[in-house]
Order: C-alpha cells, then structure tokens, then sequence
C-alpha cells in the first residue's frame, strides 16, 4: 500500500491529506482526513522529515481495518449486546481486591485479638446462668421502680451548702436585727417623680392662709339644678297661691244658660232646700246638694254655668274673684 501526501502552507503549521487506499482500490476506515504537523516557531520541515513521516504513515495505515474485519467487528458487538441483555454470570474470585479491604492475614490477627480477649474473661456464662442473671435483674429494677414510686427520704444534713447559702449566724444576725427597731433615714433618698417640694407646698399654704376667690359663673349646673325658666314657672305657680289667700273683690251672679267667668269660688244663696247642679270651666258638671235655707260657701271652686234642668228648689248662685 502506498500513500500520496500532499505539502500545502509554508508556516509553521504545514497540513498533509493522506489518501490511503487498497491495492484493490477500495478505502479503508480513515481515509480522507487530515494530519497536521506543528512546527517549533520559526522551524520548517525538511525532506528527511517528511520522508521519516510518509514512512510511519504508511505503516500505520497498512493496520487499518478493512470492510469485511468491520462486518466481523459489528457480529462481534452484537454477541456482545446480547449477553448484556441476559443474566450474566460474575465470579469475584479472580477480581483485585478494592481500596482498604479486610484481608485474610488481617482477619487472622483479629481472630487471634479474640481468642486472648475470652481467655482473658475466663470460661463464658451458660444459658442457666444468663437466665438467673437476668431474673435477678429484672426482680432489681422492679426493686427501684417501687422505690422511684414511692416517697423517697432523702437528708440534707450532710449536704454542702452552694455557693452564697445562708448559714445560722447570718440568718441570728438579721433575725436580731430584724427583732429591734430599724432606723430608716429618707434624707439621702431621691424624690420620686412629681413629688412635692418644699418650695411647692410653701406655695399652697400662702394661698389657703389667703382669701381664696370662687367664681361660678363658668361651672356647669349639676344634674337636676333648677334653671331660670323653672323659677319663673314656680313663681307664677306662687302667685296663683298667694291669690287664694286675697279676700274676694267681684262677684258675678249667674243666669242659668249664661256662662260666666270662673272665678275662685261660689257662693249659693237658698231658700229652700233642693239640689244645684253646677257646670265647671272644665266642661263637667257638680251637683251640690242643699239641705236647708240660707248661704252656702264653696271655695276654689272655678264654677261658669248652673244646669237649670237639673236644679231643684231656690237658689242664687254667684262666682266670687
């Protein structure tokens, strides 16, 4: 098999396409591509190189695979990919060890560390003894739990006292303190916020010593408080009782079916005796019964009609105001 390179650049760089064929003319595999030779800096190749390199390329290509070894190297892989899709079967006997592994030298040593340990510990409990143990442990722990659950009496006598404890001097010492009378001085304390002072209360007393001047003209009344409107009401309410208590000053005597004044009072004059039926200012009406002859004197009574109707006998019925 020969090779045609062919020489192409003048730099450093210089680029070769080898064209490897068969004498049969078919290609092999890895034909048509390109092989670049890098150059030192400032180097160029020369006719001994390259032919030191067609030599080697030659011979590498004379290794390439033909058509029919890639149609053998495709059955091959696909025997291959049928045995991975199966079960396969791996013996690790043959295989290295990983990193840090237990070996059989080292298991020997470790079996030897055993074998002085139980010597050391003596012949080994049996079943028996586990069992006995193991009820007398069961049988103590029940032993503590009826103990944890009961009261337990625990003395302090003999304790050590923590750090800062009080001990019995010290607690006689402020007993006894406590038992007199302790002296308490506030001289020395702040005031309080707001507190008085001596320049404030001074203040104070000047003033109460003083004529203290009250103005209530902007005080609210209180709930109840009479008003003026009020008083004039009561006033008049006063004067109507004072009224009462003038001597009458008119008299108007009344025409059965004439309605009058009402005045303060009525004043029936009889002849005989009989019954006056009396209309009031009201609208209702009073009948007053008379027994015997002679005046009769109703006071605060506002009388302004008589029912002829319904009267009986003599009368003469005047309203007095």
């Amino acid at each position: 098999m020969t090779a045609d390179l062919s020489f192409s650049g003048s730099g450093p760089a210089r680029a070769y396409t080898p064209d490897a064929r068969k004498a049969d003319g078919t290609r092999s595999a890895y034909t048509d591509r390109t092989i670049v030779e890098l150059a030192p800096e400032g180097a160029h190749a020369k006719t001994a190189d390259i032919t030191t390199l067609q030599s080697a390329l030659t011979a590498a290509l004379a290794t390439l695979a033909t058509d029919a070894d890639a149609q053998t190297i495709a059955t091959k892989l696909e025997a291959i990919r049928v045995l991975l899709a199966g079960t396969l079967s791996v013996s690790a006997q043959a295989l290295p060890l990983p990193g840090g592994a237990a070996t059989a030298s080292k298991q020997d040593t470790a079996a030897t560390l055993l074998t002085a340990i139980l010597a050391a510990f003596g012949p080994l409990a049996t079943d028996a003894d586990l069992t006995q143990g193991f009820a007398s442990v069961v049988a103590k722990d029940e032993a503590i739990r009826a103990l944890l659950a009961g009261t337990l009496q625990v003395a302090a006598q003999s304790l050590p006292l923590p750090n800062g404890a009080a001990t019995d001097a010290k607690l006689e010492a402020v007993r006894a303190l406590l038992a007199g009378t302790l002296a308490i001085s506030a001289a020395a304390l702040p005031l309080p916020a707001g507190a008085a002072t001596d320049a404030k209360v001074e203040a104070v007393r000047s003033l109460l010593a003083g004529t203290l001047a009250i103005s209530a003209a902007a005080l609210p009344l209180p709930a109840g408080a009479a008003t003026a409107a009020k008083q004039d009401t009561g006033n008049a309410s006063l004067a109507t009782i004072a009224g009462y208590e003038q001597p009458y000053a008119n008299a108007a005597t009344i025409t059965p079916g004439t309605p009058v004044t009402a005045g303060r009072a009525v004043f029936i004059a009889s002849t005989s005796t009989g019954s006056v039926r009396l209309k009031l200012s009201g609208g209702t009406t009073l009948d007053v019964p008379v027994t015997a002859a002679g005046p009769t004197l109703i006071d605060r009574l506002a009388v302004v009609d008589v029912v002829a109707a319904n009267t009986t006998g003599t009368h003469v019925v005047s309203v007095l105001s």
